[in-house]
Protein backbone atom coordinates (compact mmCIF):
# COMPACT_ATOMS: atom_id res chain seq x y z
CA UNK A 1 0.00 0.00 0.00
CA UNK A 2 0.89 3.06 -0.64
CA UNK A 3 1.01 6.35 1.96
CA UNK A 4 -0.48 8.49 -0.86
CA UNK A 5 -1.62 7.50 -4.69
CA UNK A 6 -4.04 9.28 -6.81
CA UNK A 7 -6.80 7.00 -8.80
CA UNK A 8 -7.18 7.80 -11.94
CA UNK A 9 -9.82 6.95 -14.71
CA UNK A 10 -8.84 5.74 -18.27
CA UNK A 11 -9.49 9.60 -19.41
CA UNK A 12 -7.03 10.80 -16.72
CA UNK A 13 -9.55 11.91 -14.60
CA UNK A 14 -8.90 11.84 -10.69
CA UNK A 15 -11.20 9.57 -8.78
CA UNK A 16 -9.71 9.61 -5.53
CA UNK A 17 -7.00 10.75 -3.58
CA UNK A 18 -5.89 8.61 -0.56
CA UNK A 19 -3.51 9.78 2.06
CA UNK A 20 -2.71 6.67 4.37
CA UNK A 21 -2.29 7.45 8.21
CA UNK A 22 1.30 6.87 7.73
CA UNK A 23 2.26 9.31 5.30
CA UNK A 24 3.85 12.35 6.92
CA UNK A 25 5.04 13.93 3.61
CA UNK A 26 8.95 16.15 3.30
CA UNK A 27 7.24 18.73 3.41
CA UNK A 28 4.79 21.08 3.21
CA UNK A 29 2.61 19.99 0.17
CA UNK A 30 -0.90 20.57 -1.01
CA UNK A 31 -2.39 17.46 -3.68
CA UNK A 32 -5.07 19.25 -4.98
CA UNK A 33 -6.03 21.08 -8.12
CA UNK A 34 -5.61 24.60 -7.69
CA UNK A 35 -9.07 24.82 -9.62
CA UNK A 36 -10.71 22.33 -6.67
CA UNK A 37 -12.96 23.64 -4.38
CA UNK A 38 -11.15 22.10 -1.66
CA UNK A 39 -7.76 22.59 -1.03
CA UNK A 40 -6.08 18.44 -0.03
CA UNK A 41 -2.16 18.85 1.29
CA UNK A 42 -0.02 18.06 4.41
CA UNK A 43 1.29 21.24 6.27
CA UNK A 44 4.73 20.14 7.63
CA UNK A 45 6.91 22.48 10.10
CA UNK A 46 9.85 21.83 12.10
CA UNK A 47 9.16 22.39 16.01
CA UNK A 48 8.61 26.04 16.44
CA UNK A 49 7.51 26.93 12.97
CA UNK A 50 4.92 29.09 12.18
CA UNK A 51 2.32 29.43 8.78
CA UNK A 52 3.20 32.81 7.39
CA UNK A 53 -0.50 35.62 8.28
CA UNK A 54 -2.72 35.27 5.70
CA UNK A 55 -6.18 34.86 4.34
CA UNK A 56 -8.12 33.23 1.33
CA UNK A 57 -9.82 35.24 -1.23
CA UNK A 58 -13.50 35.23 -1.67
CA UNK A 59 -13.83 33.36 -4.93
CA UNK A 60 -17.29 32.17 -6.21
CA UNK A 61 -17.09 28.92 -7.64
CA UNK A 62 -19.30 26.48 -9.61
CA UNK A 63 -19.50 22.87 -8.06
CA UNK A 64 -19.94 20.50 -10.50
CA UNK A 65 -19.58 16.90 -8.76
CA UNK A 66 -20.22 16.23 -4.96
CA UNK A 67 -16.63 15.61 -3.37
CA UNK A 68 -16.27 13.16 -0.13
CA UNK A 69 -13.51 12.97 2.21
CA UNK A 70 -13.90 9.90 4.40
CA UNK A 71 -11.67 9.53 7.95
CA UNK A 72 -12.01 5.70 9.13
CA UNK A 73 -11.34 5.80 12.59
CA UNK A 74 -12.56 1.69 12.99
CA UNK A 75 -12.70 -0.92 10.92
CA UNK A 76 -12.00 -0.89 7.13
CA UNK A 77 -14.86 -0.27 4.38
CA UNK A 78 -13.79 -1.31 1.11
CA UNK A 79 -14.58 1.64 -1.69
CA UNK A 80 -15.24 0.79 -4.70
CA UNK A 81 -14.30 3.76 -7.71
CA UNK A 82 -16.36 4.04 -11.18
CA UNK A 83 -15.90 6.37 -14.10
CA UNK A 84 -18.58 9.06 -14.83
CA UNK A 85 -20.07 6.06 -17.45
CA UNK A 86 -20.17 3.87 -14.14
CA UNK A 87 -17.63 1.29 -15.83
CA UNK A 88 -15.58 -0.27 -12.36
CA UNK A 89 -11.95 1.48 -12.09
CA UNK A 90 -10.54 0.02 -8.79
CA UNK A 91 -11.24 -1.11 -5.40
CA UNK A 92 -9.65 -0.02 -2.13
CA UNK A 93 -9.40 -0.87 1.12
CA UNK A 94 -9.31 1.54 4.05
CA UNK A 95 -8.39 0.89 7.34
CA UNK A 96 -7.84 2.70 10.68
Amino acid sequence: MLPFQKIFDSNGNCLAMIIRKDHTGDKTEFYSNPEYSQQVGIIKYHIGGKIKPHYHNKLARQVIYTQEVLFIRKGSVRIDLFDPDLIFVDSIILKK
